[in-house]
């Protein structure tokens, strides 16, 4: 018997621009490897099955997926405004605001 157990889990993860995923893992500064059958291997225990909109990963690595899903959202908006030219500022660690000019 091992003298210790290591737990997986499956949650969804939706990412729907690859572009916008990319950007958020080089925030991140996470190892990537992008396997044959297309899913992506980060910092060696994170699986990101992108076709099924699903990430497997340790359950102790649950607020590293958390982080990710954060800055892809973050990536997400800066790319909106950058695209209607609008201007995107932090009010606090986790809000910030889309200006207009």
């Amino acid at each position: 018997m091992p003298c210790y157990e290591v737990q997986t889990m499956s949650v969804k993860f939706t990412a729907k621009h690859r572009k916008i995923l990319d950007e958020a893992i080089a925030f991140m500064r996470m190892n990537v490897v992008v396997r044959p059958d297309n899913k992506i291997v980060l910092d060696g225990s994170m699986i990101l099955d992108l076709e099924n909109e699903t990430a497997e990963i340790p359950s102790d690595m649950q607020w590293k997926l958390n982080q990710l899903k954060k800055n892809y959202s973050y990536c997400a908006l800066k790319s909106v405004a950058k695209t209607n030219l609008w201007m995107t500022k932090g009010t606090s660690r986790d809000e910030g605001q889309i200006v207009k000019f």
